[in-house]
């Protein structure tokens, strides 16, 4: 699959969109279960570090995907991003310090946490893939 750039171009914008508000919501509707105080950095926090990783990890799963089915893009993207996080878990572990077990802990917990958001977001990504390579054709060679 070519990744030409007004398909690919409309299909990351549409991701990081969607990643954004989903994030953005869950992110809310969690603090507001809990009671904590929704801060702004907190709100941008949790929503501009999902829209990086899903930005970097598009790539290789777009140029994966066989087109045919939404299911199978949301499936790649669910296991990209679990080994994304499970690089950066193990990658934190080369230089062991204090602070690289601290970050190699968060990748995980923040995995964890937006679990359920990420199961979403890539409902929402194969549904747009599949309209993307549906309303371009040319996008699969």
């Amino acid at each position: 699959m070519k990744i030409q750039t007004k398909a690919f171009g409309k299909f990351q914008l549409a991701v990081a969109f969607v990643t954004a508000i989903i994030q953005a919501v869950y992110g809310y509707v969690t603090r507001f279960i809990n009671s904590e105080p929704t801060y702004t950095f907190a709100l941008l926090s949790n929503c501009i570090v999902p829209v990086i990783i899903s930005a970097i990890v598009l790539f290789p799963v777009w140029k994966l995907w066989n087109g045919k089915y939404w299911y199978s893009l949301s499936l790649l993207f669910l296991c990209a991003i679990t080994i994304t996080y499970f690089l950066l878990f193990i990658l934190s572990f080369v230089y062991v310090c204090e602070i690289t077990y601290a970050i190699a802990w968060l990748c995980i917990i923040f995995y964890i946490y937006c679990a359920p958001a990420n199961l979403v977001i890539a409902g929402a990504i194969g549904l747009t893939g599949k309209y993307l390579v549906d309303r371009f054709p040319k996008a699969i060679s």
